[in-house]
């Protein structure tokens, strides 16, 4: 049968002792809810979910809600906040910025890593490692970096063009 001896004696010594070989149910107490129910809950945050859990859900303890919306990748979240309009302090530094890079040659930008004016820092040490998961790290080497050349090649464009609104927001 191509299974080991010992399995297939232990299934026939079940089978003797209980008339079948399904698996007894588990210990433990039983689930709050089954799966029409879960099905429902998620349904019902779905249609209504501005409203606060307590209210979504009446019989059932708030915790429990939460554990089965987080199995259905349900989970709150506070929304971003909307981005600044550039005050008048940023825009001097922005242009500052500008005057400073705009006369850099091609391979100059071509040495340096821009950003936009956000720094988003991972860790609370700078000095730390970034480590890559290993599909992030395969998709980033099968970028293709003609995008990446385009946006280089773009930055005196993309200067002159905040020059033109003294530093204020532009298209790019």
């Amino acid at each position: 049968m191509g299974r080991d001896p010992t399995t297939i004696r232990r299934f026939i010594n079940k089978y003797k002792k209980t008339v079948s070989i399904e698996n007894l149910p588990r210990s433990g107490r039983p689930p709050a809810l089954n799966i029409i129910e879960k099905n429902a809950l998620v349904n019902e945050v779905k249609r209504n979910r501005r409203a606060p859990l307590h209210e979504v859900v009446n019989t059932l303890q708030p915790k429990t809600a939460k554990t089965i919306l987080y199995e259905a990748e349900i989970c709150s979240r506070v929304a971003a906040k909307k981005k600044p309009f550039i005050s008048e302090r940023h825009a001097a530094a922005r242009i500052s910025w500008y005057e400073k890079y705009k006369e850099k040659s091609a391979s100059y930008r071509n040495q340096v890593i821009f950003s936009d004016e956000s720094s988003v820092e991972i860790t609370t040490n700078k000095s730390l490692e970034m480590k890559f998961k290993s599909a992030p790290r395969k998709e980033w080497e099968n970028l293709d970096c003609t995008h990446f050349e385009a946006v280089v090649a773009s930055m005196p464009r993309r200067i002159n063009a905040e020059l033109e609104a003294n530093g204020g927001p532009t298209k790019y």
